[in-house]
């Protein structure tokens, strides 16, 4: 997936639509969008939170249904990356690698 993402960014624009949860993930792969992002934003106001409360569990756990759902690349919002948890941003970065971001 990495691989096809850094293609996209060579070839030229691309749009890449926000989903909120997997229908709407599929609803857009179904549509031809080449890559997907994720919105902090929308998956907590899908949880009832505001932007910003999002934990990095609940983060992980959105990226890694995503990403075992669809067949495109995600890029993820990932708030500010999460520097008080433990291993702070390296930690993140690794885990969201290994939900398959």
């Amino acid at each position: 997936m990495i691989q096809r993402f850094r293609e996209l960014h060579t070839s030229g624009c691309f749009v890449m639509p926000n989903p909120w949860d997997r229908g709407s993930a599929q609803i857009m792969e179904q549509l031809g969008f080449k890559a997907l992002a994720t919105s902090s934003s929308a998956h907590a106001r899908s949880l009832g939170k505001s932007d910003q409360e999002l934990t990095r569990d609940e983060l992980l756990t959105h990226v890694a249904d995503l990403t075992g759902f669809i067949g495109v690349p995600l890029n993820v919002d990932s708030e500010r990356l999460y520097p008080n948890e433990p291993g702070g941003i390296e930690r993140t970065v690794e885990l969201l690698a290994s939900a398959g971001a």
